[in-house]
């Protein structure tokens, strides 16, 4: 049983940083594909201009799963914040 469980909290939430790295890395691609046309051709432009989206588009979507991670992540702080409070007052309450 972990301590989360013990305690009635939330399980630890995922890792939000190789999500970041994901969506980094996305965001350069589609930099790239604009800075660094691979033709002068109208018609390749097009293409390249629909995979630079793409790239923005499913880095949108992450950046997502990030905003919902982190509020995990802060959801999960407080409870354990709130539990260490609770505790602390009960040891004071016992010492006193």
């Amino acid at each position: 049983m972990s301590s989360e469980e013990y305690f009635g909290i939330c399980k630890q939430p995922v890792d939000t940083c190789p999500l970041i790295n994901e969506a980094v890395s996305n965001l350069k691609e589609a930099i790239a594909y604009l800075k660094n046309p691979d033709t002068e051709e109208p018609e390749q432009m097009a293409k390249d201009m629909a995979e630079s989206e793409w790239y923005v588009d499913f880095a949108l979507g992450q950046l997502e799963e990030i905003r919902e991670a982190n509020s995990e992540i802060r959801t999960w702080g407080l409870q354990w914040k709130d539990l260490a409070k609770e505790t602390k007052k009960e040891l004071e309450d016992m010492a006193a």
